[in-house]
């Protein structure tokens, strides 16, 4: 059997054992969606069995988010056998600058504007000779957006794939995304080592792939609570706890999966901000 017949049968098989979208619960599966993006790996060689159902407007109306998602992690991270090529790092810059041109990092910020960022958000003194030198930028809204928008994607799909259940809408979400150094990053790592007991680490068989990207994870029984803390590259960690639990009184940063769905996935959002 032929490559092509290969992959043609491994799709049509997980339409067939997943016919429900993972990410709306609503359409019908008619594609398949690599969560996390294959952009997001070097070489687009990304870990197996990680590919979901999902209807053609979940999988297609986030896909240059994903690629601006996929530009961050790449760019924040150290140097490493995850790190992609030159070439490769061009072609997502150029495709984020043909397709969200306002979601590039913003790089003229000032020594004194450098020097807040350091000691408000990370607890670290700069190792150059001044803070004009250092690597410090303004990552813009339009990034953050679809940092957000990756990482509630990702918990649809963590989420059915540890617990076999499609995420409902009425599903309550808190998401934080933190690139690794950052204070909030430290907070969430303390958290993760005290309640979430599973590792996995994504693999690929018979290519290494490193360590680009693992999470760890729990759920209650009954699939109510679940929550997880993945990290791609060295450079982000993306954190998302899911309460099913009804008549609960949750705080302004928990938003429905509902909200995800009526926002077209927050490309609204990014469109209005980018006017």
């Amino acid at each position: 059997m032929g490559d092509a017949n290969r992959k043609r049968k491994k799709r049509q098989q997980l339409l067939k054992n997943q016919p429900i979208c993972v990410f709306c619960g609503t359409n019908s599966s008619t594609t398949v969606d690599h969560i996390p993006s294959r952009q997001c790996f070097k070489n687009r060689i990304g870990p197996e069995d990680f590919e979901f159902g999902a209807c053609e407007s979940c999988n297609k109306l986030t896909r240059n988010l994903e690629q601006i998602s996929a530009l961050y992690l790449h760019a924040f991270g150290p140097i490493s056998e995850g790190v992609p090529t030159e070439s490769e790092l061009i072609k997502l810059l150029q495709g984020v600058r043909n397709n969200n041109p306002n979601s590039l990092p913003n790089l003229d910020l000032t020594a004194n504007q450098k020097r807040r960022a350091a000691k408000n958000f990370y607890a670290f003194e700069t190792p150059f000779q001044s803070y004009s030198e250092s690597p410090i930028i303004e990552v813009p809204r339009e990034a953050v957006l679809a940092l957000k928008v990756s990482n509630r994607k990702l918990a649809c799909a963590l989420y059915y794939k540890e617990t076999n259940h499609i995420l409902p809408q009425s599903a309550m979400v808190a998401n934080i995304q933190s690139q690794i150094g950052h204070n909030t990053e430290k907070k969430l790592v303390e958290f993760a080592k005290n309640q979430l007991p599973n590792l996995r680490k994504a693999e690929r068989r018979n290519t290494n792939i490193g360590d680009q990207f693992l999470y760890l994870w729990n759920a209650t029984e009954d699939a109510k609570l679940f929550s997880y803390i993945a990290q791609f590259h060295k450079s982000f960690v993306f954190f998302a706890a899911i309460s099913l639990l009804e008549n609960e009184s949750y705080q302004n940063f928990w938003t429905s999966h509902a909200n995800d769905i009526q926002t077209n996935w927050y490309t609204t959002d990014i469109c209005n901000s980018s006017n």
